[in-house]
C-alpha cells in the first residue's frame, strides 16, 4: 500500500554518523567496477561529484530490485520515468505503451510530487548520494550507498532522465526521477549517427563501405545501445554499455555513449573489442533512407 504524501516519506531520514555502521571503510566504494570508477577514486571517497538537475518526483517501488533479472530492473525504473514525468506534465501519457504485468506489480499507484520541478545539486560519493535543493538549501533525499539499488536511463522520449532506486531508512523503497537537461543522460537523438531501434539487418544494410558507423537501440536489451561498423568488409555489432550499466570500451569509461563515438572520431582513435578493432571514420546519417 503506498504512504501518504508526506514530507516525511519523500525526505528519506539522514545519514548515520560516521562512526556508526555507514562510516568508516567497510563502506566505501560499494560494487566498485574492476577497471574503476568514472571519476578518481579520491575524488569519489572525500567530497565527492555533484551535478545540477532537476527533481521530478518519485514513485514506489514494492519490489526487492535484487529479485529481478537486469531487464526487468531497467523496465522498472524506466517505466517509474514514465509515469512520474506524465504527472509532472512532461510527457503526454501513452495509451498505447505496453507494460508487462511483473513491471506493474513491482511499482506503485501514484508518483509523489512534492517539490517536482526544483533545481537540485546531485552529490554522489562512496558514502551515498544527496539531493539538495539550490534556493532553499533543503535536502529533499539522502541515501547511504548500500541502500541504493539500481539506476538508469530513460527511453527514447525519456533521453533527458534518469532515476535510481532506493530504500530510506525505514526501508520504504522508491525510485528518484531527475531531469539532467546539462548532458548528464544519454542525449542521443540529437546525433545524426543515432537511428534509434533500428534492426541489426536493417543497420548492416546502411553500411556500404570501411568506417562507416552508427549507433543503435538494443532490440532485446532495454537500456543497451550497439555501435555498428564495418571493418576490412565485415561488419560488426559492438555492446556499448557493460552490465553494470556502465558506457564503456574494453580499456576506458565515458559518460555517455556520445562521449564515447565523440572522442574516438575526435581522436581519430579505434574501438578495441575483445577480437578486432573497429574505426569510426563516415557516421551514417539518420537521414538515409534503406
Amino acid at each position: 500500500m503506498q504512504p501518504p504524501c508526506d514530507k516525511e516519506k519523500v525526505m528519506p531520514r539522514p545519514f548515520q554518523d560516521a562512526s556508526g555502521p555507514a562510516g568508516g571503510a567497510s563502506a566505501s566504494f560499494i560494487s566498485k567496477p574492476a577497471r574503476g570508477w568514472l571519476h578518481p577514486d579520491q575524488l569519489i571517497n572525500k567530497e565527492g561529484i555533484t551535478y545540477a538537475v532537476r527533481y521530478i518526483g518519485c514513485l514506489e517501488v514494492n519490489t526487492s530490485m535484487k529479485s529481478l533479472d537486469f531487464d526487468t530492473r531497467s523496465q522498472v525504473a524506466k517505466e517509474c520515468i514514465n509515469r512520474v514525468c506524465e504527472a509532472a506534465g512532461l510527457k503526454t501519457a501513452d495509451k498505447r505503451r505496453k507494460v508487462e504485468k511483473r513491471v506493474t506489480r513491482a511499482i506503485g499507484d501514484q508518483p509523489l510530487m512534492d517539490f517536482a520541478g526544483a533545481n537540485v545539486n546531485l552529490s554522489i560519493s562512496s558514502m551515498g548520494l544527496v539531493l539538495t535543493a539550490l534556493e532553499s538549501g533543503r535536502v529533499i533525499a539522502r541515501h547511504e550507498m548500500p541502500r541504493i539499488s539500481f539506476a538508469s536511463g530513460g527511453d527514447t522520449d525519456t533521453l533527458d532522465f534518469v532515476a535510481y532506486v532506493a530504500k530510506d531508512m525505514r526501508d520504504w523503497r522508491a525510485c528518484f526521477v531527475l531531469e539532467c537537461g546539462g548532458g548528464l543522460a544519454q542525449d542521443l537523438h540529437k546525433e545524426a549517427w543515432f537511428h534509434g531501434p533500428v534492426s541489426r539487418h536493417d543497420a548492416e544494410a546502411l553500411l556500404t563501405k570501411d568506417g562507416d558507423f552508427l549507433v543503435r537501440e538494443s532490440q532485446g536489451s532495454p537500456g543497451q545501445y550497439v555501435l555498428t561498423g564495418m571493418q576490412s568488409g565485415i561488419k560488426k555489432h559492438l555492446l556499448l554499455v557493460d552490465p553494470e550499466g556502465v558506457v564503456r570500451t574494453k580499456d576506458r569509461m565515458f559518460e555517455s555513449v556520445s562521449h564515447l563515438i565523440n572522442y574516438h572520431c575526435q581522436n581519430e582513435l579505434p574501438i578495441i573489442s575483445a577480437e578486432s578493432a573497429l574505426v569510426l571514420r563516415c557516421p551514417v546519417h539518420k537521414s538515409r533512407q534503406l
